[in-house]
């Protein structure tokens, strides 16, 4: 089963254990044929193992190893490296860092398997991730202001700027030779946030970046956390305007919004991840009961400080929280100097446990990739920006895929020269070994809209998505090298074949004839 097919199977056992009865599965079925149609069309269909093509791998070399933090509070960072026996070029391999998303705190078992296209892949933790006996000290922030120097400093590691706790620069660790001047990224889902944030904190000292690959990324703080819709909810949210998106700004209703106290949403899945889970849920309350009903009336995620038992809902949303009153008012005591109370009088209510819009707006300053794109486009004109998306998200569940139309659009009206939507068709079907035709091939900022874009995605059950990512920074990397940015491209501009695939080409090229000279 492929990892999307698993993702919805995993999505469908979490619903069935919740129906209790008869009469709720009954409930759930007439709304997935109802309001709940449209995200579960965008559920992924089940594919058979061999549906995916497997290509021949090589075994990769590795090494772990610790860097220090230039913040005292976290002491060392853990940083694994793989890199191939064949580098991509000549000179060296291409060096790429790679972000995991959806909000962990340790990508050190997280690979698109890099080296298999000939690169070095560094991998690392976050402050408080990584495993038993090798991780990074410190306590996590929700990839906070200690995340991002954690980052800046694995950059400048695997850029071969610093050295790792011993002294030792990273060509030093790898055997392998490496074109550490060809430097990228690959955030994978919401570490585009975090990604941007530290690339506009940092930037002077990060001025080596050359290219960066984006994931499926939600950006902002309406998409990260999302409440648009997400393979975590059975239905989408009806109350957001499809297409809004993609002209720059997601609009949403907000006044059917309605908060019920006393209810701990996803408690044992967040216990799970070691998140914490604040008293109450906000929701649109369709039926005006002030009651959630969970089968039918769409919630709205939150973000969360590990220090602080609070639930951090985007600005935007704060802000029609209090705009609409969403919580009403309390009775409050008219008290003389002496402290006598001599009548009451009605004040707004605010719960303690929801951030109020100042701290909202504190929070996602730190965390919102969006609010740094004008200073990312001024500090990286120059970098090599390419966003990858396939006609079915792996989280995002709205058709009109909302977090890809508002991220490439931003990113199009930003000072970065290059951007693309997904890699050319060249470098898939070269790396997936199959017909270039069955992919897409967009131009370079190129224009798109929520009416267009699935033409412009890559379609899914072909090939699995870190094969998908290997084409994009393969493509990256090679224009880098090469100094080529024109389009089209009349194919690959590096012809890469690891060992294991040169071997099967060997095995599988028949032998020429003998001439008729040497009978």
């Amino acid at each position: 089963m492929s990892k999307r097919a698993a993702r919805i199977d995993n999505f469908k056992s979490r619903r069935s254990s919740r129906q209790a009865s008869i009469a709720r599965t009954l409930m759930a079925f007439i709304l997935l044929l109802c309001s709940a149609g449209p995200a579960w069309s965008a559920a992924r269909p089940e594919l058979p193992p061999e549906s995916m093509k497997e290509l021949p791998a090589v075994p990769e070399k590795s090494v772990s190893t610790y860097i220090n933090c230039s913040d005292e509070s976290v002491g060392r960072i853990a940083v694994t490296i793989s890199y191939p026996t064949m580098p991509r070029y000549k000179s060296g391999a291409p060096i790429v860092v790679l972000l995991p998303g959806h909000g962990k705190a340790s990508g050190l078992r997280f690979s698109i398997r890099a080296p298999q296209s000939g690169f070095a892949e560094v991998r690392f933790a976050f402050p408080g991730g990584g495993l038993t006996k090798f991780h990074t000290g410190g306590s996590w922030d929700e990839r906070g202001k200690i995340s991002q120097t954690v980052l800046k400093d694995v950059l400048l590691f695997a850029s071969g700027h610093t050295a790792d706790y011993q002294g030792k620069t990273i060509k030093a660790l790898v055997t392998t030779r490496l074109e550490a001047s060809n430097f990228g990224i690959v955030a994978w889902h919401d570490s585009a946030n975090i990604t941007l944030v530290t690339l506009a904190r940092f930037a002077e000292e990060l001025p080596f970046i050359r290219w960066m690959a984006f994931y499926e990324s939600p950006v902002g703080s309406l998409l990260s956390p999302s409440i648009l819709g997400t393979a975590k909810e059975l239905f989408i949210n009806q109350h957001y305007r499809q297409g809004s998106a993609a002209t720059g700004r997601c609009l949403i209703d907000y006044r059917k919004l309605a908060w019920q106290p006393g209810i701990r949403r996803n408690r044992a899945a967040r216990l799970k991840h070691g998140l914490p889970t604040p008293d109450g849920v906000l929701f649109f309350d369709e039926n005006d009961n002030g009651t959630w009903e969970e089968l039918s009336e769409f919630p709205l995620s939150y973000a969360v400080d590990p220090k602080i038992q609070k639930q951090f809902y985007a600005p935007e949303v704060t802000a029609a929280l209090a705009r609409l009153n969403t919580f009403g008012t309390i009775d409050v005591d008219v008290k003389t100097k002496d402290g006598e109370v001599v009548g009451t009088r009605k004040e707004k209510y605010w719960p303690q446990q929801v951030a109020t819009l100042k701290e909202s707006e504190e929070y996602f300053q730190e965390r919102d990739g969006t609010l740094y794109l004008d200073q990312i486009g001024k500090s990286f004109t120059n970098c090599l920006v390419t966003v990858f998306a396939g006609r079915i998200d792996h989280n995002e569940q709205q058709p009109d895929h909302p977090h890809v139309a508002l991220f490439y659009n931003l990113l199009l009206a930003s000072d970065i020269k290059w951007v693309r939507l997904n890699p050319d068709y060249h470098y898939v079907g070269f790396i997936a070994d199959m017909n270039k035709d069955n992919f897409v091939d967009n131009k370079p900022r190129m224009p798109i809209d929520a009416t267009s874009i699935d033409k412009h995605l890559e379609p899914e059950g072909l090939i699995p998505d870190h094969v998908y990512m290997q084409a994009t920074i393969a493509e990256l990397a090679d224009r880098t090298h090469h100094k080529v940015y024109s389009h089209p491209l009349e194919g690959v501009l590096e012809n890469y074949l690891n060992e294991a695939r040169l071997k099967r080409l060997l095995e599988e090229t028949p032998p020429k004839p003998k001439s008729e000279s040497a009978k």
